[in-house]
């Protein structure tokens, strides 16, 4: 059986911290065992988090950041 790649559209995520992020991040986790995911998102509202690059790849899970949303 093909594995389904899991695509959540998201306006926050890590490394800005919420309640929302964190939710997001435990789901994403979670849904991770059992599919590929791709998170997008736009880059850190809090500019002291630093620059995180636009594309991230660990494991299972793909976190790709949008500059200009």
């Amino acid at each position: 059986m093909a594995r389904e790649t899991i695509v959540e559209i998201a306006m926050t995520y890590l490394p800005d911290i919420g309640g929302g992020e964190t939710h997001l991040r435990d789901l994403i986790e979670y849904i991770s065992r059992f599919y590929k995911t791709v998170v997008i998102t736009m880059k850190p509202y809090q500019a002291n988090r630093g620059n995180p690059p636009i594309m991230e790849i660990a494991k299972r899970i793909t976190v790709i950041r949008s500059p200009d949303l």
